[in-house]
């Protein structure tokens, strides 16, 4: 009996056929299939072996890759992206937060560049939080790489069984459902890997990161609290007291300048992507969040000329103004 060989970038594949003699599929090489007819102990075979590793680089080289289209997914993107649309397409509540349907992200390679840097250098040295191994923050690892994005939001998951349970995780939680739902981001770029559990180093689980990003021009989202969003005031009065520093975009800030608002209390608003004169400990402070980059440590407060993070009241200002906290 025969049998007929296909290789195919490299690995071979037995036909079913039965055959005897061996076919090189060559694409690359010219329009038509090049076919060697051998007998299976053949002088010609030991020859046309010899000769594999000359034609597989040769074809490899002439071979014109594929380019995917800006903005779309490559098909080796991580399966997280159907499902954070999926999740973007309904309205939700994320905490005390309402949020409407969000439109698609689209697939950026950059972040997820910027998500697999992350992602692998956690599972590589066993450990979790946003800041990097050298020091790096999530804002820093995508602009490092482009400029094209206002703002950046990072989450991570730690050991799911998959990217099902993962979404849904995010989800279940209201710092990381806001970046998913945030209908600013326009990108995501997203990562996986496996490597030494942070908390079990003699066990392997699977650490996941997803990076966000948003246009300058991108839609700021509609977000209903406790309070109609028709009642908020936006007045940001200079005050020499109270620095707040936020995304107009993040609920979190909202709700804060909403509270302040109806306490009569004057505060200054800085938003943290416009102001490069932003201290450095509040730079500190909003980065040292140990779960979840762009929600949970905004707003940031200097009261008094001290650094809090993660006050969402005006009687935690008060305190703060009291040097009571």
């Amino acid at each position: 009996m025969q049998g007929r060989l296909w290789l195919v970038d490299g690995h071979a594949a037995p036909h079913e056929d039965g055959t005897n003699h061996y076919s090189i599929s060559c694409p690359c090489l010219c329009p038509h299939f090049i076919n060697y007819f051998l007998s299976r102990n053949g002088a010609m075979q030991r020859l046309l072996y010899a000769l594999l590793p000359i034609l597989l680089v040769i074809g490899d080289g002439l071979a014109v890759q594929a380019q995917p289209i800006p903005g779309s997914s490559p098909t080796n993107a991580s399966e997280l992206l159907p499902l954070i649309n999926e999740a973007r397409s309904a309205a939700r509540m994320c905490g005390d937060d309402r949020f409407p349907a969000a439109p698609p992200v689209a697939w950026s390679d950059t972040l997820a560049q910027a998500a697999a840097a992350h992602n692998n250098d956690m599972s590589t040295n066993a450990f979790r939080g946003h800041a990097g191994s050298d020091g790096s923050v999530p804002h820093e690892r995508v602009r490092n790489r482009t400029d094209q994005f206002a703002s950046v939001g990072e989450v991570l998951a730690y050991f799911q069984n998959n990217s099902a349970e993962t979404v849904d995780a995010w989800l279940g939680s209201p710092d990381h459902c806001r970046i998913v739902m945030d209908a600013a981001y326009t990108h995501v770029g997203t990562a996986r890997a496996t490597g030494p559990r942070y908390n079990a180093p003699n066990q392997t689980g699977t650490y996941r990161t997803a990076v966000f990003g948003a246009n300058p021009d991108a839609p700021r989202p509609t977000v209903h609290t406790n309070v109609d969003s028709s009642e908020q005031q936006d007045s940001s009065p200079e005050a020499a007291g109270v620095v707040v520093y936020g995304r107009d975009t993040c609920p979190n800030t909202t709700a804060l300048r909403r509270a302040l608002d109806n306490e009569g209390i004057p505060y200054t608003m800085r938003d943290i992507d416009d102001e490069a004169g932003a201290s450095d400990a509040m730079w500190d402070l909003l980065y040292s969040a140990d779960e979840v980059i762009g929600s949970t440590r905004l707003p940031v407060v200097e009261a008094n000329g001290v650094v809090f993070g993660g006050i969402r009241s005006a009687d935690r200002i008060e305190q703060a103004l009291r040097g009571d906290l």
